[in-house]
């Protein structure tokens, strides 16, 4: 005959498969909070490298930085109008160069009308003024338009070399969001607000010598401890 297992033996091997399944669920959980967690970190990473790549773009055509602690701004220069296509034919719309003919100012060989036409087409306003900065007053000017080449200045005016403005950018943190605002042509009424990335636990730009380093760090998994911090060098 065959011995039946006693009723201590049953509850030691109920006991012993109990501990054994707890052991498992807590390796399984382990496991998948650490995925979970790495994933989650990731995500954060890309999303991280993609805001500062966006940055770095916008800072490459940056001109005037103004940055205090986790704000900056700058005027964001328009290298877009530089060259144009008509016909499959490429030419040159702005010359960058302001030269004086007794009491009157022009630009030799530039496109100002349609590079006007592009602003109001772009931003919706519909005045006929442009934003130069001046490379040797390190200033910003406006202007009015009177025809392809030739300008009027509205106050001071200066000769040489120039550059076309486009907008002043302005990056902030606000409810833990980083945004940049754009406002096209200095004026309020055009600004436009956009979201970069949720989760901001600080942003900071740092100037040393001729280069900027952005640094962006983020709540980890939503949580404010130990925020992960990600960094970029802008040339």
């Amino acid at each position: 005959m065959k011995k039946a297992f006693s009723l201590f033996e049953c509850l030691l091997a109920l006991v012993i498969s109990s501990l054994l399944i707890g052991i498992i669920f807590i390796l399984f959980k382990n496991l998948f909070y650490f995925t979970n967690s790495q994933e989650k970190f990731i995500n954060a990473f890309q999303n991280a490298n993609i805001t500062l790549i966006q940055i770095d773009k916008i800072l490459q055509n940056c001109l005037k930085e103004s940055i205090n602690f986790q704000d900056l701004s700058c005027f964001l220069e328009d290298r877009v109008n530089l060259l144009m296509q008509k016909n499959q034919n490429i030419f040159i719309a702005n010359s960058s160069l302001i030269l004086k003919n007794h009491t009157d100012f022009y630009v030799p060989k530039a496109k100002l009308l349609q590079i006007l036409k592009n602003h109001q087409d772009l931003y919706g306003f519909k005045n006929n003024t442009l934003l130069f900065y001046s490379l040797s007053k390190k200033q910003i000017y406006e202007l009015s338009v009177i025809d392809d080449e030739n300008i009027s200045f509205n106050n001071a005016s200066f000769e040489g070399f120039f550059k076309l403005i486009e907008a002043r950018i302005h990056f902030f943190i606000q409810d833990e969001k980083l945004y940049y605002e754009l406002e096209p042509h200095l004026k309020s009424s055009l600004k436009q607000k956009t979201l970069l990335i949720n989760g901001v636990q600080s942003f900071e730009i740092l100037k040393q010598n001729d280069y900027l380093i952005i640094k962006l760090c983020l709540f980890e998994n939503n949580q404010k401890i130990t925020p992960a911090c990600f960094e970029r060098i802008s040339l």
